[in-house]
């Protein structure tokens, strides 16, 4: 007979069970008897120390899960013990369909008379008779006929009736579906053929004999209740049959034992060995209930019969145990399985009983109505029967007592979660109790911890219910009836409560609960006993007195066995039940004190069961970075200075242009140095000049000054931000002068910066330039200088304080310090925790007089020791400083500081408002003495910061959120409110200034910025971008009032504003472009009213006047008022435009979708705020548009198009025309026949020179003669080359020195007249790379050699000329980069480019440098050698990679000059393989943008098809015309196409069916507050009241072809959404089954007194019919569902169909019925506040506010949510996302609110991770910036513009590994240890990248790194270690070696190529190993 393994035998039973020959009703046995055990198969343990388990299996554990029980579970155990397992009857589908239900239907049936109208043919099919079960001679059915004879039919109906019973007995129909249900069973889990075979033939020999057992009930009439009990035994025996044969099919040895004669067993014994169940009835006769002394014996029994079975075979019990004194279905009830378990555990002494279900365990209330339910560990036998009398289903008392008296636990588990740990029933509840006699239980099992609950004992859950000794659970039991029953005597009778309760004895009833007194009686029972039951039950009470009736109660019980030790615990729970507004109808202690009962309505039992719950238990809610994609948007903080040397640089017209000044600017860890540049105007062409004069402008050179169009379109003097950016540059007349912002250097730091001064130190005095101080967060301050040789920034020195007292005690993640300075340059302050400042004091000119000795000291230290300074040591009463701020005018530096001695808020302004102090502290920096020389007391206590005035006007100006304070030495207080708010919220009185349009002003303070443009002069910028001027009016010197003007302009919201010497003022914005304009003041002359003139008194005139001071103004005063009207002269402040800083701000959510040009994916991005608000759309390279095909050009080998000069008779008048037409050459790689020299490889022509360039390496040289139109070849030699270029310079910058123009020959004076014919053509040179290894630049025509470097090859830093003929270049076997292409070009934008040499090796580096000239001091003097005085500075280091063909595909570097929408823009273009286009513009350094194409063999600019932005392009498709897209902005890292809208976006989705973007828009709408009559709360009381605000949001739908809103959904004024994503859901509209809706998840707002609800709706974009007359159709939003919540939806994500989504602390899986509604299937609780959700296949990851993660597994059948893992550390987790590497390695990624990244494992095998319960943190890394969004990619091939939905998801499918992008509010650069790629971006407008990176790739980078840290000088002396590493006082090292920081790394590819050698040997590998490893995890999305 087959088998699972070769010697497999068939089903096993017991030996000992009767033979089926035999009478007896218990014989059943298949016919092998004892079989011997086959090898190979799982057994019990042998060991003689192991302890019996016993498992006890329900019947939907049973029908549902034997294939998880013969596989996961049993298994388990079996190693450690002997395990017996008790089955209950199956059940499957449904309860009313479980065995034995049907088999009490099928007795019933026996017994019921069968209808005339019975069918011949029952349903379901006939099993043939076989031998019955309870033996041979019982009568066998007899067979159905459809035959019908004549006397059948003359049979009276009686007669007829009773024979249709007897041939087609009804009960046929449930023994077939019994029989059918265990045979499919059977056939679903059973693989083995010969054990299915043998199985099912004893379901049909079972089914067959109970069909005769009924046969003969029906036949006598009569079914007795021993006889209901054989037949119920039946669906036990069949169940364990099955089960036996699962264990046996899945490698288990297991064998059936049944029970039928264990009774008579137990009932004989040594006294009476003849014994029998009669003897027994008789014994317990009269339904007398059976006694302890009978189980005692039964347990006997049970063990021995069960020890008598093979040690090794698991036995598999019959839960039914035979007939039983008085019946087993009377005495014990369906519950006797339980009862059966719980007698074998003590029969055989087993360490403990387990009891499977569908369920954890027990709970602290039903989870399926408290949310917040949680699952008890441990509970006393006391405490389980109190759950289960008042309603909670856990086991029957009288089973529980069985085991407990013998001391063996009971454990709850739950087939479902076999790994958990379940609720232990312990006779001695207490942990230690516990762990000391069963901990160790199960210490050595793998996979599944059945104890692991035990071993968490002091859990948060349960050692704060044992230690606070709180309640254990709550339950509520429904469908209760109340009886009050009121004597009618007045004296009571002795009879009175024995006659009620012998009434309710009569009737049956059990009392519930009972309440007495003297004369009444409140009693509590179950509505189960029927309606007329209770009227007759009335009634009879009646007779004892007066009855009242409340039916639809419930009983609410805290039960708790130590509550009788909670003081105050009753009164706890009665007024939370008062505050609930929940009514007692009845109260209820009883004696064992371990619950408190009371009675309330039914209605009432849910809301009632949470709010004690919630109460009374208090339990809380559980709960290798990439490269940088973009850096950090926008501007924090700014400084004007003079850091550079003012020099005269000629631009391209020949015009001298100034450096104004220099602007430093800083955003998170980017730091910019500008130039303040002013230069000619370019000149308009004569296309323009002509439009120009049609379009009736002024004339040419009489335009306005700069900025005065854009400044006036909105008012004079009015700058709006949101017109500028839209308006192209060459709408405005052009100025004369512009003036520009030009970036010199750019560092990525390694600190965040928190403040940038100017400084001047002792070695200023000499230079005349600033020095740059900069602060960072982890109170750090760099003291940086310029140095010109370097044309860099260089450290002098580095301060810092992060181990001071303050720092190391500080526990505020969220600080930051900031920088002041002294205006004399005497000492720098940063602020440090703990009201303390750390003080850096600078040398004078006065010390280093006192000092001569040390002065060339001095000038190499500039500093002397700083010191911290702490201000409590100055004065007790500095507390909760404020703000502190350099005062002018006084010897020595003198401070203010503002604090708060005692803080206040809104609810104490009664008591406590004006509480802030001023202090004015001299630093006397030489005594270290610091005393205070003045106080001011009494400021509102709403203080934001402070602004110094001038030293001519004295005293400080005070911003408050609602006013603007001037107080002077003396204490004077001057002001003006800006709203309504000021003095309610102050003592002092404040004039209200009234707005323009004479309404109260009504402005917000937060967020502004107030700033001295001059002494006169104050600028104030709001929080919303509006700029308006502070003008302060004197008398005096004392300043009378202060005025607010009207508004100057809009910019974007302020965060830092600066003002130059020259009154530039830079504002500087993070959450949107920053503006430079320009401070004109303009004098007017205005006519006062009447009421402003005021005439002086009778009594003034006399007074005596001061002439030298008033005398003049009181001659004015007079004379105005006797004469005609009066005037004032006043200066107001205008504002001009210059330039602006581009930024796209804050990045609030992004995600991926397709161009629509063609197809390429792009990042959508929500950027902005407020009116500067919109969407952003980044992609990784240009977008290009193919214009047309050129299939007549060629040009594989290389394309060419010059400019020449029309012919005399062209036309010169044809519009748009400058007079010269376009050529075009090409070349394809077939040489000419004949020729014998090798094949020209590269050429390059600039008019009228050719250069061309052989295999070989020989050059050739050829001039054009335009007179005598001819081309001939020179003859100069010219050393083999690798590479070659010519440049042409109009820029000046090379030139050689004058020489004699009478020495030259006449051939040269010739070309130089000729050179007169074009004189834009400039100088012309040629740059040869020699094999050599030298860069040479000749002149041309010359050829003569002016420049000359070895260097390049090495890349070194800079590049000079050195003529020394023996250096080591000349060494050709020496290493160095071999040169593939070199190009000298313009690279820039407008006329602001610059020649940069770029240099491109064969290994895939790419270096540029830029030319500079020779600083004064290196100029070359008195050579006679004709040399250009320039050198090179590297200024871009990028590294490709090698290329994949470099001899077919050779990569060749071209410079380029194209048009784009703002102006003209000059790069170089790389073909080859990874071709890219090298570019700037003004304020951004050298940017590397990838093309669209893989490969392009050629490229030319070309204007020829009458466009000047296009180009001529050879790829892999053949030749074409290219352009780029035309509204495309360059400058970042990513190009971007901004999509200003005016509002801010929360929310972005692309919906890949439509193609359509779907995002979230959000503004401040007015908040109402309404009463519960709808009448308004609240209104505004008063002028310059602000009203409250909300974010009110609207969900739009974009047109992918125009980005405009098409469609859109407005949500309610006070519902703001969290959540938008596309969630893929079943639906029944889709072929597929599932279909992407998109869901929202909402907060709606009710005022703060009332909790905040959500809602979840459900979108989908429909395709409407086309517009009439529009052919096109369009696309809508429909609303499918809204389903509200209680509390904010604040994360969705889709999970195998369904919707997984958050409500506060709750998790919800649901589905998506009809399209119409979302049903609930399973939730779970999690912690506080979930803020993200992500799932892979049925895993789920969930972060949370307050509990860190969560890694939990969706379960289907049933549905369920398992808590697999968690962290158990507190962290606020803002998102979570999987993270996979190559193989099977998978990790967490999360990120909290402080920006630290950590990556948890999840590792069951690991001791330290619990048994799998903890995510093990393996990594922290610290990203400095809070994260806020994150998006997972695949890497994949690009995808079509016209492929479809299925095959973008095949597309996405393929792809392995997988891509994070996150968006986020600061940079980051982190590189993983497993493989696979995750780029981030931040709230800062950053976006990065997040790799995976390979183990041995990742050692080698980390040794890198660490080399890096040492051995590399790093910009400000910054520690890049230190700055990543997160301090984590719970672990003895730092978790940082999991992740790598790529800004560290990205130091080693600009090292020269020595000091990457001399590095990588330190490390013990190779340079070319590492510079692969780069180039591989440098990569985009």
């Amino acid at each position: 007979m087959s088998a699972l393994t070769p010697t497999m035998s068939s089903l096993r039973f017991d030996s000992r069970t009767p033979s089926p020959t035999t009478s007896s009703p218990s014989s059943s046995t298949s016919g092998s008897g004892s079989l011997p055990t086959p090898p190979g198969l799982h057994q019990n343990s042998i060991d003689p120390a192991a302890r019996w388990l016993v498992q006890k299996y329900g019947g939907t554990s049973v029908g549902k899960f034997a294939e998880r029980i013969a596989e996961t579970i049993v298994p388990t155990y079996l190693d450690q013990h002997k395990v017996a397992i008790v089955c209950s009857a199956r059940s499957g589908s449904t309860k009313a369909l479980g065995t034995t239900n049907l088999l009490l239907r099928a007795a019933s049936e026996a017994l019921k008379p069968v209808s005339v109208d019975t069918p011949a043919v029952t349903p379901g099919t006939q099993t043939p008779s076989r031998n019955p079960l309870w033996g041979r001679n019982s009568p066998s059915p007899p067979r159905r006929s459809s035959v019908s004879t004549a006397s059948s039919r003359a049979t009276s109906p009686t007669r007829q009736n009773s024979l249709s019973s007897l041939t087609h007995p009804s009960f046929n129909a449930t023994v077939d579906l019994i029989r059918s249900e265990h045979i499919k069973a059977a056939r679903e889990l059973i693989k083995h053929d010969a054990l299915l075979k043998d199985l099912e033939a004893e379901i049909d020999h079972d089914c067959e004999g109970l069909r005769g057992y009924l046969f003969a009930a029906q036949v006598i009439d009569e079914i007795s209740p021993r006889s209901k009990d054989n037949i119920v035994g039946v669906g036990e025996r069949l169940a364990c049959k099955l089960v036996a044969a699962v264990l046996q099919d899945r490698g288990i040895d297991a064998e059936v034992v049944t029970l039928e004669t264990i009774v008579l067993d137990a009932l004989q014994s040594p006294s009476n060995p003849n014994g029998t169940l009669l003897d027994a009835e008789e014994a317990f006769s009269d339904g007398e209930a059976l006694d302890q002394s009978f189980y005692d014996r039964l347990a006997d029994a049970l063990g021995h019969r069960i020890r008598q079975c093979p040690p090794h075979r698991v036995p598999v019990i019959t839960g039914f145990f035979g007939p039983v004194p008085g019946s087993l279905l009377r005495q014990i009830g369906r519950g006797y399985t339980d009862l059966l378990a719980a007698l074998l555990a003590v029969g055989l002494d087993a360490s403990e009983l387990q009891i499977w279900k569908e369920v954890d365990g027990i709970f602290t209330a039903d989870p399926r109505k408290v949310l917040t339910a949680r699952l008890i560990p441990i509970i006393s036998p006391e405490e389980a029967v109190e759950l289960t009398y008042y309603g909670s289903e856990v086991i029957h008392p009288f089973t529980m007592e069985q085991v407990i008296r013998r001391k063996i636990p009971i454990r709850i588990k739950n087939v479902e979660n076999p790994e958990g740990g379940g609720t232990v029933i312990h006779p001695n509840p207490e942990p230690e109790v516990v762990m000391e006699e069963i901990g160790l239980l199960f210490s050595g099992l793998n996979g599944i911890s059945p104890l692991k609950t035990l071993s968490q004992l002091d859990s948060p859950t349960h050692s704060t219910i044992r230690q606070k000794k709180l309640p254990t659970a709550v339950t509520i039991k429904d469908h209760i009836l109340v009886l009050n029953i009121h004597s009618n005597r007045k004296t009571i009778s002795h009879g009175f409560l024995a006659k009620i309760f012998g009434t309710l004895d009569r009737f049956g009833v059990s009392v519930d609960l009972i309440s007495t007194s003297e004369v009444h009686v409140s009693m509590a029972i179950e509505d189960t006993i029927g309606k007329k039951a209770v009227e007759r039950l009335v009634r009879e009470l009646k007779t004892s007195g007066t009855v009242t009736v409340h039916p639809d109660m419930a009983i609410l019980s805290l039960v708790g066995k130590q509550m009788k030790h909670m003081i105050g615990i009753a009164g706890r729970m009665f007024s939370t039940l008062a505050e609930g507004n929940v009514n007692i109808e009845m109260i209820s202690q009883g004696a064992s004190e371990i619950n408190i009962s009371c009675v309330i309505e039914g209605r009432d039992a849910t809301k009632a069961l949470n709010i004690i719950h919630q109460s009374c238990l208090q339990i809380t809610p559980e709960a290798a970075r990439g490269r940088e994609l973009l850096s950090a948007s926008g501007v924090e903080y700014a400084t004007f200075l003079n850091l550079t040397p003012s020099s005269s640089i000629k631009n391209a017209s020949g015009t001298p242009s100034r450096v104004i000044t220099n602007l430093a600017v800083a955003r998170s860890n980017l730091l910019r140095i500008f130039e303040v540049r002013q230069e000619p105007a370019p000149l308009p062409s004569f296309a323009e000049a002509e439009a120009h004069a049609r379009n009736g402008a002024s004339k040419l050179g009489t335009e306005a000054v700069e900025g005065e169009v854009e400044m006036d379109e909105g008012g004079e003097g009015f700058v709006n931000m949101a017109q500028v950016r839209a308006l192209p540059e060459g709408l405005s007349i052009t100025p004369s002068t512009v003036t520009r912002l030009f970036l010199l250097r750019e560092h990525r730091l390694h600190g965040i910066v928190t403040g940038i001064q100017r400084v001047k130190t002792i070695a200023s005095s000499e230079d005349g330039m600033d020095r740059v101080l900069i602060s960072f967060k982890d109170a750090k301050i760099s003291l940086m200088e310029w140095s010109e040789v370097q044309r860099d920034l260089m450290t002098v020195s580095i301060h810092t304080y992060e181990r001071t007292p303050q720092l190391l005690s500080m526990n505020s993640p969220t600080w930051r310090s900031s920088l002041r300075t002294d205006s004399l340059n005497r000492c720098a302050a940063l602020t440090l925790p703990r009201d303390a400042l750390a003080i850096l004091p600078f040398h004078s000119s006065a010390e280093l007089e006192m000092m001569e000795q040390e002065r060339t000291l001095a000038k190499d230290v500039p500093y002397a020791p700083s010191f911290v300074l702490d201000l409590t040591e100055v004065d007790g009463r500095i507390r909760n400083v404020l703000d502190m701020v350099f005062v002018p005018g006084f010897n020595n530096s003198t401070i203010a500081v503002a604090f708060q001695t005692t803080q206040t808020w809104t609810g104490r302004l009664n008591e406590f408002k004006d509480t802030v102090t001023i202090f004015m502290i001299t630093l006397d920096i030489f005594t270290r003495t610091y005393p205070v020389i003045g106080q001011i007391h009494g400021l509102p206590y709403d203080v934001l910061y402070m602004v110094a005035c001038p030293a001519t006007i004295g005293g400080l100006l005070i911003v408050t959120a609602n006013a603007i304070l001037h107080v002077d030495q003396a204490s004077r207080t001057v002001g003006v409110a800006v709203n309504g708010w000021a003095n309610r919220v102050s003592t002092h009185v404040l004039s209200a200034q009234p707005n323009e349009n004479k309404t109260p002003l009504d402005l917000q303070l937060e967020g502004s910025c107030l700033t001295f443009v001059n002494d006169t002069s104050i600028l104030l910028s709001l929080c919303d971008g509006e700029q308006r001027s502070l003008k302060m009016h004197m008398e005096g010197r004392a300043v009378s009032r202060l005025e607010l003007s009207p508004p100057l302009g809009m910019t974007g919201p302020a965060a830092v504003v600066c003002v130059s010497d020259d009154e530039h003022v830079f504002v500087g914005s993070t959450s949107g472009p920053s503006t430079l304009l320009k401070a004109v003041h303009i004098e007017m002359i205005v006519e006062l009213e009447k009421e402003d003139v005021v005439a002086p008194a009778s009594a003034d005139l006399d007074m005596e006047l001061d002439e030298d001071i008033y005398g003049d103004v009181a001659a004015q005063i007079m004379a105005q008022s006797t004469s005609g009207p009066a005037t004032e002269k006043i200066v107001t402040l205008q504002l001009a435009l210059r330039d602006t800083l581009p930024g796209h701000g804050i990045i609030s959510d992004m995600t991926f979708g397709l161009m629509a040009e063609d197809g390429q994916p792009e990042l959508i991005a929500c950027t902005g705020v407020g009116k500067l608000g919109g969407l952003t759309r980044f992609t990784k390279q240009i977008p290009t548009r193919t214009k047309r095909k050129l299939p007549s050009i060629g040009g594989r080998q290389g394309i060419w198009s010059i400019c020449v000069k029309r012919s005399s008779n062209a036309n010169m008048d044809r519009a748009n025309s400058d007079g010269r037409d376009t050529i075009i050459i090409s070349t394809n790689s077939t040489p000419a026949p004949g020729l014998s020299r090798s094949a020209i490889v590269e050429a390059y022509i600039m008019d009228p020179f050719i250069f061309t360039r052989r295999a070989d390496g020989s050059v050739s040289f050829y001039v054009g003669d335009t007179i005598e139109q001819k081309i001939s070849r020179r003859d100069q030699e010219i050393p083999a080359c690798h590479s070659f270029s010519l440049f042409s310079d109009k820029t000046g910058l090379l030139a050689l020195p004058a020489s004699d123009p009478d020495g030259a020959p006449e051939t040269e004076k010739l070309e130089r007249l000729e050179d007169i014919l074009d004189t834009d053509r400039g100088t012309q040179w040629a740059v040869l790379y020699l094999k050599s290894g030298e860069l040479q630049i000749r002149n041309l025509p010359q050829l003569e050699i002016v420049f000359s470097t070895p260097e390049v090859r090495f890349l070194s830093p800079s590049l000079t000329h050195n003529s020394d003929k023996e250096m080591r270049h000349s060494d050709n076997t020496e290493t160095g980069f071999e040169i593939q292409s070199i190009c000298l070009a313009m690279i820039g934008e407008s006329e602001l480019t610059k020649p940069h040499l770029t240099v491109l090796t064969t290994s895939g580096f790419v270096a540029s440098y830029e030319v500079l000239p020779l600083p004064v001091q290196t100029t070359r003097r008195g050579s006679a050698q004709k040399v250009l005085s320039i050198h090179f500075i590297k200024t871009l280091v990028h590294l490709l990679g090698r290329p994949s063909n470099p001899v077919i595909l050779p990569r060749r570097l071209i410079p380029f000059s194209t048009m784009t929408g703002n102006g003209p823009l000059s790069g170089v273009f790389c073909t080859g393989d990874q071709p890219f286009w090298l570019l700037s513009v003004n304020w951004s350094p050298l940017r590397l943008y990838p093309t669209a194409n893989n490969t392009i063999h050629a490229l030319a600019p070309s204007s020829i098809f009458g466009s000047e932005g296009d180009f001529l392009v050879h790829n892999e498709d053949g030749p074409a015309l290219v352009q780029w897209v035309g509204d495309v902005q360059l400058g970042l890292e990513l190009p971007y196409r901004p999509i200003l809208i005016g509002r801010q976006y929360t929310a972005v989705i692309f919906d890949p069916a439509t193609k359509h973007v779907i995002a979230v828009s959000s503004q401040k709408a007015r908040f109402a507050l309404y009463d519960e009559e709808g009448k308004s709360a609240w209104s505004v009381d008063g002028p310059g009241i602000s009203e409250p605000v909300c974010e009110s949001c609207s969900l739009e739908l974009f047109s992918p072809d125009t980005w405009t809103t098409i469609d859109g959904y407005e949500f309610a004024q006070n519902e703001f959404v969290n959540v938008a994503e596309s969630v893929s859901l079943e639906t029944l509209s889709a072929e597929k089954g599932e279909k992407d809706f998109i869901v929202v998840g909402t907060t709606i707002y009710r005022g703060e007194d009332l909790a905040v609800k959500g809602a979840t709706y459900v979108f989908e974009v429909v395709e409407v019919v086309p517009e009439p007359g529009s052919a096109k159709r369009r696309n809508k939003l429909k609303l499918l569902c809204r389903d509200e919540a209680k509390g904010p939806v604040t994360a969705v994500c889709g999970i195998n169909g369904y919707l997984i989504s958050s409500m506060g602390q709750k998790v919800y899986v649901r589905a998506f019925d009809l399209d119409e509604r979302l049903i609930g299937m399973a939730f779970l609780d999690v912690g506080l506040y979930v803020t993200s959700i992500r799932t892979l296949k049925n895993l789920i990851l969930i972060s949370d506010a307050v509990k860190s993660v969560w890694f939990v597994c969706f379960q289907e059948d049933p549905f369920k949510l398992i808590v697999l893992a968690k962290d158990f550390e507190a962290v606020s987790t803002t998102n979570t996302n999987f993270f996979f590497g190559s193989g099977q390695d998978l990790a967490f990624i999360s990120t909290d609110e402080n920006g630290i990244i950590r990556m948890y494992e999840y590792n069951p095998l690991d001791p330290e991770s619990n048994n799998g319960q903890r995510l093990l943190c393996r990594t922290e890394f610290d990203g400095q910036e809070e994260h806020k969004a994150v998006l997972t990619v695949a890497r994949r091939s690009s995808p079509s513009i016209d492929m479809s939905v299925e095959k973008l998801d095949a597309n996405l499918a393929q792809q392995a590994q997988s891509v994070l992008v996150c968006g986020m509010s600061a940079l980051m650069h982190p590189f993983g240890s497993i493989y696979q790629h995750f780029p981030i971006a931040t709230l800062a407008g950053s976006i990065s990248l997040l790799s995976p990176v390979e183990s041995a790739r990742f050692k080698r980078l980390a040794l890198l790194q660490g080399q890096l840290v040492k051995n590399v000088q790093h910009v400000g002396g910054l520690n890049p270690k230190g700055y990543r590493t997160v301090r984590n006082e719970k672990v003895s090292r730092p978790l940082s070696k999991g992740i790598l920081d790529a800004d560290l790394l990205r130091a080693f590819i600009d090292l020269e190529l020595g000091r990457q050698e001399e590095m990588t040997r330190q490390i013990g590998t190779a340079r070319d190993l590492i510079t692969h490893d780069l180039s591989m995890i440098w990569q985009s999305w």
